[in-house]
């Protein structure tokens, strides 16, 4: 899948597929009134609340890391980061 030119680049419009969902029926389930909101969302123009992210979890049956696998593994580098130099000033205290 191609995620070039993606700001927050997602895994949305495949699962939502899989489903067989249309944007506005997603948005309806979630509680929005229109389908924009979601296009933005799977078009990686913007990143859903924490609330909205665990709704489309539930939806598709999935974890927010599979929805958002790119946002994750660069949450996963930033924490193992800074687990490293937290180890490192802690072993200096000693």
């Amino acid at each position: 899948m191609e995620q070039k030119g993606r700001k927050f680049p997602n895994s949305l419009k495949k699962y939502r597929k899989i489903y067989g969902y249309s944007q506005q029926q997603v948005a309806q389930l979630i509680g929005h009134k229109s389908k924009t909101k979601i296009s933005n969302y799977e078009n990686g123009i913007v990143v859903p609340s924490l609330k909205i992210m665990m709704k489309l979890s539930l939806i598709f049956r999935t974890l927010p890391q599979e929805l958002f696998p790119h946002m994750f593994q660069k949450m996963r580098k930033e924490i193992s980061k800074a687990e490293i130099k937290l180890q490192q000033q802690l072993s200096k205290k000693k």
